[in-house]
């Protein structure tokens, strides 16, 4: 803008002389007169934006603080630099705001790691909760985090829902797009408690089998309550000391059917 403002300064005078002279027209003088005013708007322009940030132009060094001719940007917090959307010779200006932050930055002191959940265990995280991460990077160690977000919506494709996480990293050896395996403790209940895969599903109802004896079972109606890995609790349908099946029982179900169309046909034909 100096240059400029130099530069249409010397034109205006030159054109005086030579209109002074008759050798110019009046129309270009008055061109020279617009240029010359134009730069010193942009200069004037310029300086006051320097002023802005204790700046004076026409002095090496001056600009921001240390080393000639930079500018200190201050971010708003302390970390490390992930990501650059600014280059060399790029215009920044107020009215055209850049697509991109300039800067991204990161604390990897503190992280935040995103879990997809199911949305079967939705119940088990709450804002706060705490949760244990493992890496396979780190086999053997364990990272605490807690529970800072709970997503408002589930995918409908995954059926999963998005936990955030902050997790510390003091140690820094946790890094950013790892992978991770979180681990919850899950509140335990006082009750009945059966393997998983004993409970099935029949007409909108809970089951299972029970042993009667050597050679005879019975399907008992139940009410599920909390389940854990591997575990369904009994809200009621057994007693402290049954037996339950774990395995073949949908072939049960299949024959208790059978036999059970069975009488009925039976008992169609009696009539």
């Amino acid at each position: 803008a100096a240059a400029d403002a130099a530069l249409a300064s010397k034109g205006l005078a030159r054109q005086r002389e030579l209109y002074g002279a008759g050798i110019v027209a009046e129309k270009d003088l008055e061109q020279a007169q617009a240029e010359a005013a134009r730069a010193s708007a942009e200069l004037q322009r310029a300086q006051a934006a320097l002023r802005q940030v204790g700046g004076e132009l026409g002095k090496p060094g001056s600009v921001g603080v240390g080393a000639p001719d930079r500018f200190a940007l201050r971010a708003p917090i302390s970390g490390l630099v992930v990501e650059r959307n600014l280059n060399p010779g790029m215009q920044l200006r107020p009215d055209q705001p850049p697509a991109a932050p300039l800067f991204l930055l990161t604390d990897p002191s503190d992280l935040w790691a995103q879990l997809d959940a199911a949305e079967a265990d939705l119940a088990l995280f709450r804002p706060g909760g705490s949760v244990t991460l493992t890496s396979a990077a780190y086999p053997g160690e364990s990272f605490p985090a807690k529970v800072v977000k709970i997503a408002d919506y589930v995918d409908p494709a995954a059926r999963s829902i998005k936990v955030r996480l902050s997790v510390p990293n003091a140690q820094r050896k946790l890094k950013a797009e790892m992978f991770v395996t979180a681990r919850i403790e899950a509140a335990g209940f006082d009750g009945i408690a059966v393997p998983a895969r004993a409970v099935f599903l029949a007409d909108n109802h809970h089951y299972v089998f029970v042993r009667a004896d050597a050679h005879r079972f019975e399907r008992h109606e139940v009410k599920v309550g909390a389940s854990l890995p591997g575990l369904t609790e009994v809200v009621s349908g057994l007693e402290p000391g049954m037996q339950v099946v774990t395995e073949g029982n949908l072939y049960l179900q299949d024959i208790l059917r059978d036999a059970s169309a069975a009488q009925a046909a039976l008992r169609q034909q009696a009539r």
